[in-house]
């Protein structure tokens, strides 16, 4: 009997189940996003891309809370999705020196993106709303609201029921596509789909939401503070430069080494 009540609540789906689980997100997602930009609209008229990234943003939050509610089965669940485990602090260290290196390949990225595809008005709005803004509202919005709901959502909920069906690399690439998907922006795309295997890979090995939180919001921090302090035009990135080859290879090879230590064996295990 207590093994049939186990495995009620253990999280396991397929890709079709993943699929059908995103879709009822999105709807959930944007009728939220859009209660909350029409209730935006009545007290605040003039600041339409103010209002949109703001209720996209709780949108997200309430969207995912609601999501786990109805999905998971009891609380037991959310507390396997969470976990309990803690490291030495040098691990935290080392997970914020990653995310420092992975911040600078991300800016390589968005530049190669930036040859490819031209920033949009919409994006260009958003940089414009964080740069001109309260900057503690900004952190709140744009880095420790999705640093932690979507790291719940993505690696926590849809990494954790794929990983039960499937290997943890097909996992992992599956749970990064819908985490990349979710952005609706190609330049956000490409980048999202690159950290979702990143942090695919270390909650899979650490099964530690928190690393994970970590470095989503710490790499989101520095985004809005490079915007914040650099200005706008530095981000948009209408002069493209990339840096020297033999510093990204080096921060290449620091960032490589953080996460081969954070993913060994003996540390996951710990």
């Amino acid at each position: 009997m207590k093994k049939e009540i186990k495995n009620k609540t253990e999280l396991s789906f397929s890709f079709i189940g993943a699929m059908g689980y995103f879709l009822l997100f999105l709807w959930i997602v944007i009728f939220m996003s859009n209660l909350g930009y029409l209730i935006l609209e009545i007290f605040l008229s003039e600041l339409k891309y103010y209002n949109l990234y703001l209720s996209s943003m709780f949108g997200i939050a309430l969207s995912v809370s609601l999501f786990l509610y109805l999905v998971l089965a009891d609380l037991r669940s959310l507390a396997r999705i969470i976990g309990k485990k803690l490291f030495a602090p040098k691990i935290y260290l080392i997970t914020i020196l990653v995310t420092f290196g992975f911040y600078i390949l991300n800016l390589e990225i968005v530049k190669l993106v930036q040859l490819i595809l031209p920033i949009n008005d919409m994006l260009s709005e958003f940089y414009l709303i964080i740069y001109e803004n309260n900057l503690l509202t900004a952190i709140i919005l744009v880095a420790i609201i999705p640093g932690i709901f979507e790291e719940l959502l993505f690696r926590g909920f849809f990494l954790t029921g794929l990983k039960r069906k499937y290997n943890s690399r097909i996992a992992i690439i599956f749970s990064s596509l819908l985490f990349a998907i979710i952005h609706f922006n190609l330049h956000q795309t490409v980048i999202a789909f690159i950290a979702g295997l990143l942090l695919g890979l270390i909650y899979d090995q650490t099964n530690s939401l928190l690393l994970v939180v970590i470095i989503h919001t710490l790499n989101n921090v520095l985004a809005v503070l490079a915007i914040h302090y650099f200005g706008v035009a530095d981000i948009i990135l209408t002069e493209i430069e990339f840096i020297p080859l033999w510093k990204l290879l080096l921060v290449l090879l620091f960032t490589g080494l953080g996460i081969c230590y954070l993913t060994n064996s003996r540390i996951a295990n710990n």
